[in-house]
């Protein structure tokens, strides 16, 4: 009987807690808008993962300790996306199943593209970012803010036009991005273009480039992960190709400039205007904070968290903070000036600028 009446007492007790618990995890607190954020804290994307955060809090700070958006703090709840797309589906049920998110914010394209359905079928607006693949914002819930292919393009064929270049030959990842750079490279450039294709698992290129030397191009246009770019440029030099080589805006992150150091290559690519020395103050003062903060470089990655909370934020000031209003108030925002420069804005993607730009191991030269 003592024995029964203890249990009884300590199941009590534990339920009480859980209660407790229960009510301090998921009660909706009215005084916050929550920003959900599947993001890779494991797999390859880590890093960049990281730096995306930081930047989105950073943003979240600034804003908060100057009394939120209309008295209410934004508050950021991430789930691992593990840099799996399978992954970030189980992370937005988990984040869907807190009931009170406003939004939700992911990165990389096929992470986005599996849940951009999902946000459709909840009714949750989806703002990706650090994500290329054309077709993103067909999904009337998913949003994007960052360079695609269409910006890409265009400071390339203005540089070699600049140089007379008649041939490019580009050597490409062979998924979404790199065929949109390939087509519009083909589509915009009025010289000859010839390409060569190769998988994400790629780490040799020789026999692709070997079949480029024999054509004698002008330039090679370089599209992939920051490890394809690296590899491809130190077997061109291998191969003695002497050609201009270009490359797509990932080439001028600190990361990819630091495994140019071993090379005596220069590269050509457009580039945001977040690097360099002769940089807009706002971006001097995000750099300062940044660095004290973190202890890291700023990056794309960094910048775009950054820009992407205060892009949702001006959506909230503009139409409110309810899902369908934050979808709504993205929908009505006619320009954005973020950290990258002013938006190119059409319906549901929001693509900052790329600038003409030279970039070795230790410096980016922006050409105009």
């Amino acid at each position: 009987m003592e024995k029964n009446k203890i249990t009884l007492i300590c199941l009590a007790t534990l339920a009480a807690i859980l209660i407790i618990y229960g009510t301090l995890v998921f009660t909706p607190k009215t005084d916050t808008i929550r920003i959900g954020g599947i993001l890779p804290l494991t797999g390859f994307g880590a890093f960049e993962g990281g730096q995306f955060i930081n930047g989105m809090q950073l943003a979240i700070n600034e804003i908060n300790e100057k009394g939120g958006i209309n008295g209410k703090e934004l508050e950021l709840v991430i789930e691992d996306s593990q840099s799996n797309p399978q992954e970030a589906v189980n992370a937005f049920n988990n984040l869907i199943n807190l009931k009170d998110l406003n939004v939700i914010v992911s990165i990389y394209s096929a992470i986005s593209m599996s849940l951009a359905p999902k946000a459709t079928e909840q009714k949750i607006p989806l703002v990706a970012s650090v994500a290329t693949v054309p077709n993103l914002t067909n999904n009337n819930w998913a949003f994007r803010y960052y360079p695609i292919a269409n910006q890409e393009i265009p400071p390339i064929i203005e540089i070699a036009e600049n140089h007379n270049i008649e041939t490019i030959a580009i050597l490409y990842l062979n998924d979404d991005f790199g065929l949109s750079m390939y087509n519009k490279l083909k589509e915009e450039f009025n010289g000859e273009v010839f390409g060569e294709s190769f998988l994400a698992s790629a780490t040799d290129f020789k026999t692709e480039l070997f079949k480029i030397k024999e054509n004698n191009p002008d330039a090679i246009l370089v599209v992939g992960f920051t490890n394809h770019i690296l590899t491809a440029i130190k077997q061109i030099e291998e191969l003695n190709i002497n050609t201009m080589i270009f490359s797509a805006s990932t080439i001028s992150t600190p990361t990819a400039r630091k495994g140019l150091e071993a090379s005596n290559k220069e590269v050509y690519a457009g580039t945001p205007k977040i690097y360099g020395e002769n940089i807009e103050e706002k971006i001097t003062v995000f750099k300062e904070k940044f660095e004290s903060e973190f202890n890291k470089e700023i990056d794309h990655y960094a910048v775009s968290g950054y820009d992407t909370v205060y892009l949702i934020a001006q959506a909230i000031e503009k139409s409110g903070e309810s899902k369908e209003k934050i979808k709504n108030g993205l929908l009505q925002i006619e320009s954005f000036n973020g950290l990258f420069g002013e938006t190119e804005i059409k319906g549901r993607e929001f693509n900052p600028p790329l600038y003409p730009a030279k970039i070795s191991g230790t410096e980016i030269v922006y050409l105009n």
